[in-house]
């Protein structure tokens, strides 16, 4: 039994003039070739590219109602919960402060600078910049926003599954899976709390990378596990230690079988993006339609549910990440 006061439904009355309502999209030959029915829910088309626009509004307008103005935020992120606080926090006229790791991407860094916060760059692990941003929120009396693992930023992300659930209801359509990028859980969690009310029977998978499937783990054995964060990936939004005790308390109930993909699975979904559906998506935000490469799901499911969930990338960076896999094509 779930004991947090999460309440998508007061998130999604706070959010719901403020953000894109992104409509479920799908390409009849993806269906036709996976033999499966496909529903894409394009967040990357999302208020600052990516679902975290989402979970920052309703944190940030919370707080801004509860202290009447004299707010401070402070963020850590790799470059999407940061633009999402940075551009919320403007639209308030709040001052933020995003703590970036120096690994970031440059397209990344250069967006979260359109919304003026102060930006620090951080040399060193995850833990080290999370705990700089703990002690800079103390010192100056700012308020810390969690990139996943808090009950607000949860109930903001829950807005997606409440929405898949009022679309595929138009559709006279039931959810079979959900696929949910997943790094600390927060949009995992949000999405099975918001749909398993309406579906309850509907399956949640949460979609890593390659070596960062620290939430698929912690599933199996039922306690968090931690990644070594020793490997690459291009997956830059995605890559966090463990899940978040607010979020696995949840996940380990609400999710099913995590799903692992590759780099060069996640290219090749990168392609059906922006063949079939038109989306530049980061690597981060394909890895669910990475999953159907694995043509696994058609066995098991009617119809899908794929998050895209973010399109934070370069048009540079996506050319050449798709040429690469291209050229890597021919030598194979």
């Amino acid at each position: 039994m779930i004991s947090r006061n999460i309440d998508i439904e007061k998130a999604a009355e706070r959010i719901s003039k403020n953000i894109i309502s992104t409509e479920l999209i799908e390409s009849q030959q993806i269906n036709e070739k996976f033999g499966i029915r496909v529903f894409v829910k394009p967040e990357c088309k999302q208020k600052t590219g990516s679902f975290k626009y989402r979970g920052a509004y309703n944190f940030i307008s919370k707080l801004y109602d509860k202290y009447n103005n004299k707010l401070n935020v402070v963020c850590f992120s790799s470059g999407n919960h940061g633009q999402a606080v940075a551009a919320v926090a403007k639209k308030f006229n709040i001052k933020a402060t995003v703590i970036v790791p120096d690994t970031a991407p440059d397209y990344k860094i250069l967006n979260i600078r359109k919304y003026d916060p102060a930006i620090i760059i951080h040399k060193g692990s995850r833990e080290s910049m999370e705990k700089r941003a703990h002690d800079l929120a103390k010192s100056n009396g700012s308020i810390l926003v969690k990139p996943f693992d808090n009950e607000e930023i949860i109930a903001g992300q829950g807005t997606i599954g409440a929405e898949i659930c009022k679309d595929m209801e138009k559709k006279n359509l039931k959810p079979d899976a959900i696929l949910v990028p997943c790094s600390g859980g927060g949009l995992a969690a949000g999405i099975a709390l918001g749909v398993k009310k309406v579906y309850p029977n509907t399956i949640i998978h949460p979609v890593e990378p390659e070596y960062y499937d620290d939430t698929r783990k912690s599933l199996i054995k039922g306690k968090i596990i931690s990644n070594s964060m020793k490997y690459h990936s291009i997956c830059d939004a995605l890559l966090v230690p463990k899940p978040g005790l607010i979020t696995f308390e949840i996940n380990k109930i609400l999710l099913d079988q995590g799903f692992v993909v590759s780099d060069k699975e996640v290219i090749e979904a990168m392609k059906i993006g922006l063949n079939n559906f038109k989306l530049i998506l980061e690597p981060g935000g394909a890895v669910g339609l990475a999953v159907l490469l694995k043509k696994q799901l058609n066995r098991f499911y009617k119809n899908i549910v794929i998050i895209a969930s973010g399109g934070n990338i370069s048009i540079e960076n996506h050319q050449q990440l798709l040429k690469y896999r291209k050229e890597s094509n021919k030598d194979e």
